[in-house]
């Protein structure tokens, strides 16, 4: 079962500084917020149907996936550290370019040898 993988990718997350806090308030967030949707599951049902319950999940979801699109940048083959002070110059997520991977370096010096 693949559920445990999250709290565990989570610590890698988290700068050693604020790993403990923040690893802390991410577990309680995610806690409340499974509450409260668990909570107002039937009610919402009786108000909008199951029908409108579920729209409004997936509105909920698209406005999320939103933000994660334009404001959270790409982190992969990024180091801790790169990621950070990226964070702490306040820039924003479009600036944060992915770097060159090995592959696409060496498929470039291999067409241009060719030439």
């Amino acid at each position: 079962m693949a559920l445990p993988l999250p709290w565990m990718l989570m610590a890698e997350i988290f700068p050693i500084e604020i790993r403990g806090v923040a690893c802390g308030i991410s577990a309680a967030l995610n806690s409340l917020v499974s509450f409260l949707t668990t909570k107002t599951y039937v009610n919402t049902i009786a108000w909008f149907g199951l029908h409108g319950t579920l729209f409004l999940y997936t509105f909920v979801t698209g406005v999320g996936f939103v933000y994660m699109y334009f404001y959270l940048p790409e982190t992969e083959d990024r180091t801790l550290q790169e990621i950070t002070d990226f964070f702490v110059q306040n820039r924003s997520a479009r600036e944060f370019k992915r770097p060159k991977s090995k592959r696409q370096v060496e498929r470039n010096n291999d067409i241009d040898s060719l030439m």
